[in-house]
């Protein structure tokens, strides 16, 4: 049985009628297991509070009931270890989505990250035009550029930052008290970013979250198929989190080719053995019913 993890693009697409398939469909292959995560859950919730004209109602409504109907093997959630697969109703993670509010703090966190990521790439083409050509290198070459690798080396800075902003991010969705009381057990010990130290990671969910924003981030500043929106950075924190679930499956499906670039280069590095996929190549894996 394949695991399988579609973006959220992926169910849009389906909805927009760009991808040309239908539930019965998808329900219909025989070798294939279906995750989403809570994620996918924010990003639905997020989509409806912003629609306050009612503009994308029927269109809201048809993703969550197409992500509803699927066979689901359940709603992939963070814990203090390893990604915890949840057999719960989309409307019960809905709801605890709504309960701890976090749209503040991603769009503050997305703001903050594409002004730093934009200001690094200007320099570093200021400095080696040749930069701009770095979305051509491989799943491999990217981090062999130099310009990559002196990030990586202040990857204990980024963790410290981190840490520093916990207790601030706590207080604001659970309130005092209870950031106090969350804040020392999610507090991150010192850790060297390396190739290959997936395995080394993925029971430690905070770790592995720090880690894949962190990398990221560092593809994006280096021009690797990078983000240039302010708004798709902010979307791109979900990306971020899609990507650590993602690591759940045998295969990430998204229509996004820059992401998927991006993050082929990150497992490629972590050793994260997910294949990243197109929709199409999705259909060559999966078995129809017959």
């Amino acid at each position: 049985m394949n695991r399988v993890y579609f973006d959220t693009n992926i169910f849009e697409d389906i909805v927009k009628k760009v991808i040309d398939i239908n539930t019965n469909e998808l329900n219909g292959f025989t070798n294939i297991a279906y995750y989403i995560s809570t994620a996918h859950v924010e990003e639905y919730f997020i989509a409806t509070k912003n629609d306050s004209e009612n503009k994308y109602t029927q269109y809201n409504y048809d993703r969550k009931l197409l992500m509803s109907s699927l066979k689901l093997k359940g709603i992939l959630n963070p814990s203090k270890t390893r990604i915890m697969n949840k057999p719960e109703k989309f409307d019960d993670c809905l709801a605890r989505v709504k309960q701890f509010d976090t749209t503040d703090i991603m769009v503050r966190k997305g703001k903050k990250l594409h002004q730093e990521q934009t200001g690094f790439f200007k320099e570093l083409l200021l400095a080696n035009p040749d930069a701009q050509n770095n979305s051509n290198l491989d799943a491999k070459e990217i981090w062999n550029k130099y310009e990559v690798k002196r990030i990586l080396a202040k990857f204990p800075d980024y963790l410290n930052e981190n840490n520093a902003a916990l207790f601030q991010e706590l207080q604001y969705v659970y309130g005092t008290q209870v950031a106090l009381k969350l804040a020392p057990s999610k507090k991150l010990t010192p850790f060297e970013i390396k190739k290959g130290c997936f395995k080394e990671i993925s029971n430690q969910y905070p770790l592995m979250e720090i880690i894949f924003e962190f990398l990221h981030s560092t593809l994006n500043k280096c021009g690797y198929n990078r983000d240039k929106k302010d708004s798709t950075v902010i979307s791109g924190i979900y990306d971020t989190t899609h990507s650590i679930y993602g690591t759940y499956c045998n295969y990430f499906v998204s229509s996004d080719e820059r992401l998927r670039k991006r993050i082929s280069a990150i497992y490629y590095y972590l050793g994260v053995p997910t294949k990243v996929i197109t929709f199409n190549e999705f259909l060559n894996v999966a078995d129809k019913l017959k």
